[in-house]
């Protein structure tokens, strides 16, 4: 009897045993022993990787730049600016009213490339970041019409169309050093600015240059003078001329000879304009006018018919205090920015 209960006794304790070696501690003596975890109670990562931001191309002048499936662009200009003109001037214009802020005006020549219109202001999305880590955002985008004579912040590219476009952001007039990016459609670009120093490309003009574009116009620039007063070619009988309202003025007076090979009559003002800076200080915008086909007047109002050749004139009126000052007019022709110096 004692020995039945004593196998008994060795039964029970072999299976009290056999019930505790089963009690999941087996895990943490492997993971202990081999420093892994068996992949059944391995804990699953839950963090999420980091979105990799697209990097940034640097922005340079006069490059064409492809944007698939929705633009072409190009930079023509960074200036920094209180009041954001037309290219080739004209009357209306946007100015910056914020006490002590201005505007950072980048210009770029852009061609749709979608199937779909884009709305100037939709672009693209411009900000500045200055040296103290301030972002400043944009606050006007424009398109220029009318030949570049006119701008307007409500204003569509249809597809394959060509438009000139300014993106301005405001700031501060007392911050110099900019790093600017701007984001067409999800592709970044970016470039550092100096506030003081603009950004364009300009070709130097002397008398008797010839610029040559067969599908636009030929421009050949003949010279520049200071006079109170601009006269046709033929003064007998009636005439018409230009002359200065104050005595204490004077016109700088720049002559072309236009030749319009477009297909249409096209008005002075989309051939040639002018904006005079003396002593790297004072600017001064001029308007155009053109010598009647007699010779015997001139006007703000005509126009260059297909294939004809006129004398157009850049009157620019500055006070006579500073007319012996050094200058550089920056004439614009063509989409292109040329400079004409005192002494050239």
């Amino acid at each position: 009897m004692k020995k039945l209960l004593s196998i008994l006794l060795a039964c029970g304790l072999l299976c009290a045993l056999a019930a505790c070696s089963g009690n999941g501690k087996v895990s943490i003596s492997i993971e202990e022993e081999t420093g892994s975890i068996p992949p059944s109670v391995a804990p699953q990562n839950t963090e999420t990787p980091e979105q990799t931001q697209p990097e940034a191309t640097t922005l340079e002048l006069d490059t064409l730049y492809e944007i698939p499936d929705y633009a072409e662009l190009t930079l023509v200009r960074i200036t920094t600016t209180s009041e954001v003109w037309a290219s080739m001037g004209g009357t209306l214009y946007y100015e910056n009213k914020k006490d002590g802020e201005i505007y950072i005006d980048a210009v770029f020549d852009v061609v749709n490339t979608s199937s779909e219109t884009i709305e100037c202001d939709e672009l693209l999305t411009a900000t500045a970041v200055g040296s103290n880590g301030a972002e400043y955002d944009s606050v006007l985008y424009c398109g220029e019409k009318n030949d570049m004579t006119s701008v307007s912040s409500n204003l569509d590219i249809p597809p394959l169309s060509s438009c000139r476009v300014h993106a301005a952001i405001s700031v501060p007039e007392t911050e110099s050093e900019f790093t600017l990016n701007y984001d067409v459609n999800g592709t970044l670009f970016t470039c550092q600015y100096n506030a003081s120093t603009e950004m364009k490309s300009t070709t130097p003009l002397k008398a008797g240059d010839v610029i040559q574009n067969p599908d636009y116009a030929d421009m050949t620039f003949v010279g520049y003078e200071f006079t109170d007063a601009v006269y046709p070619s033929n003064t007998n009988g009636y005439y018409r001329y230009y002359k200065v309202d104050s005595s204490d003025n004077t016109y700088l007076a720049l002559t072309f000879q236009v030749t319009n090979y477009q297909s249409t009559a096209k008005d002075i003002d989309t051939f040639i304009s002018g904006r005079a800076t003396f002593m790297d200080k004072y600017q001064y915008t001029g308007f155009v006018v053109s010598e009647d086909t007699d010779g015997a007047g001139l006007s703000n109002y005509n126009d260059i018919q297909p294939l004809a050749t006129a004398k157009v004139i850049c009157l620019i009126e500055v006070p006579k205090s500073i007319a012996e000052e050094n200058f550089t007019v920056s004439v614009m022709f063509d989409k292109q920015e040329y400079t004409v110096s005192s002494g050239s």
